[in-house]
């Protein structure tokens, strides 16, 4: 598992850092360390990532404190020779937006669009990228504009929740309008190019984290956007129902993590906890809706808006 970039406090990050196990319990984890060889090719936050075979896929992202710059970049890392390939640019800069494999294209969906984040708005574009042709290609549009949502793929499908239709989601402490926060759960048509929505969220909320489960579930984790979002939810695509289960044991909203599913366990890694970020490591167990902390490793530093990527072959 890695963890990739974000911000630590006004810094931008460019470190990779990778986290090593021995079995599959949390209080196994052995290392939480940074290469000392390999980082982003440039300091990002609020960017998305997708781990292909020995492939990570870095993808626009918002660069530079002071000029709060977007960028349209997109790189790849070979993990057997730990070097960077730059590919074809995203069609437009984008960050807050998100990304996931959809058969053999990474499908990215939303954002903040243009090159200033205070002066752009949020999208509903929808972008394709063939990873073999290198080759980017637009798709019809999301049914709103959406940044910070949730995002995660399964059976080759993509699927969507949550989410902020105005850009002011991606500043940090921001009261926003509840109408702007999203609840609705998508899942993409690839052989059709169309979005259907397919249920909705317990709790509206944006800034969260989202993986798929092999058994046919999506598990939806904190976030921001009202009370109680600590929370955990459970939406069963078969039967559309969304259950609420064990809350994160955190003082409060728990917001733009890195979020990953190994081994049937829920890694929510650093985020913004109400008014401050952290470094902790949070475990939950599907199988027997608990969590945990791990208080033997920490993240390198408090962040947020890093992401979390694993390939984790237990989940097909």
């Amino acid at each position: 598992m890695f963890v990739l970039g974000g911000k630590c406090d006004v810094n931008f990050l460019s470190a990779i850092t990778e986290l090593k196990f021995s079995g599959n319990q949390v209080l196994d984890l052995l290392v939480v360390s940074s290469s000392p060889t390999t980082h982003l090719p440039e300091a990002l936050a609020m960017f998305t990532s997708v781990l292909i075979a020995h492939f990570i896929f870095v993808i626009g992202g918002e660069a530079d404190a002071i000029s709060n710059s977007i960028r349209s970049t997109v790189h790849r890392l070979d993990m057997r020779t730990n070097e960077w390939v730059r590919m074809a640019n995203l069609p437009v800069s984008l960050c807050g937006h998100v990304s996931s494999m959809c058969k053999e294209s990474i499908l990215v969906v939303g954002g903040i669009g243009g090159g200033i984040i205070d002066t752009d708005t949020t999208l509903d574009s929808v972008f394709s990228y063939n990873i073999i042709d290198n080759v980017w290609e637009a798709k019809n549009p999301f049914p709103k504009a959406i940044c910070l949502a949730a995002a995660c793929s399964g059976d080759g499908i993509t699927y969507v929740s949550g989410g902020l239709s105005k850009r002011y989601g991606c500043r940090r402490y921001v009261q926003c309008d509840s109408d702007d926060v999203q609840d609705d759960i998508c899942m993409y048509d690839h052989d059709g190019d169309a979005w259907l929505t397919i249920g909705k969220l317990c709790k509206h909320a944006y800034g969260r984290g989202m993986v798929y489960h092999r058994h046919g579930k999506l598990y939806i984790t904190g976030g921001r956007g009202g009370p109680g979002m600590d929370n955990l939810q459970c939406f069963n695509i078969e039967s559309k129902q969304c259950t609420m289960l064990t809350a994160m044991p955190v003082a409060g909203a728990r917001s733009q993590f890195g979020c990953a599913l190994l081994n049937d366990e829920i890694y929510v890694l650093g985020g913004e906890e109400h008014t401050h970020m952290t470094d902790a490591i949070l475990v939950y167990s599907i199988a027997d809706d608990t969590w945990k902390e791990d208080t033997q490793c920490r993240l390198p530093c408090p962040v947020y808006g890093c992401v979390a990527v694993c390939n984790d072959l237990s989940n097909v």
